[in-house]
């Protein structure tokens, strides 16, 4: 059965979407952050194999046509997330950008228009008349508005104790209620 897959890996969790190319079956699975500025390379590694097997369920690995992934990391470490793809998915076409791209590919088609992105880490990333240009996007701690760091500015004024796992995204649960 050959199929396609699709990865959306940030910080915090990673959506992965698998359709057979008769267009009869899809199947989803979710899994934990594969952005390697919160986690090693192993450990993305190993994340991305478990998803990977979800999603493809009985899907023979060497039967994937192609992989798109947009990673929150892919910016700086895209060839890693390349050679993790011919490990896990031998023969399979890829292509790897950042998950702001993919937002904006998926939203505006590469047109002109701005996709934003406010989780974990926080991103724009937008094109008008051909160019590309994104802002923000420097990693944990350092990207306003983000996830990461409204956690940090919560300890920092006394609103939240640090956690101790360093998950400062963790903490908006607690603070919204």
């Amino acid at each position: 059965m050959r199929y396609v897959l699709g990865i959306e890996g940030g910080g915090t969790k990673t959506l992965l979407r698998a359709a057979d190319l008769d267009g009869r079956g899809e199947r989803e699975a979710r899994v934990g952050g594969s952005s390697l500025s919160r986690r090693t390379e192993g450990e993305v590694a190993a994340e991305l194999a478990r998803g990977l097997a979800l999603a493809r369920g009985d899907w023979a690995a060497e039967d994937c046509a192609a992989v798109c992934g947009g990673f929150a990391s892919a910016g700086r470490s895209g060839g890693f997330y390349e050679a993790a793809r011919r490990i896990l998915l031998p023969g399979s076409h890829v292509q790897v950008m950042t998950d702001a791209e993919l937002a904006w590919r998926a939203a505006n088609g590469g047109g002109d228009g701005i996709a934003i992105i406010a989780g974990t880490g926080s991103i724009a990333w937008g094109g008008f008349q051909g160019r590309q240009a994104r802002a923000g996007g420097q990693g944990p701690g350092h990207d306003p508005g983000s996830g990461d760091w409204i956690g940090r500015e919560a300890v920092a004024s006394g609103l939240a104790p640090a956690p101790e796992d360093g998950n400062f995204p963790a903490l908006l649960p607690r603070l919204l209620k």
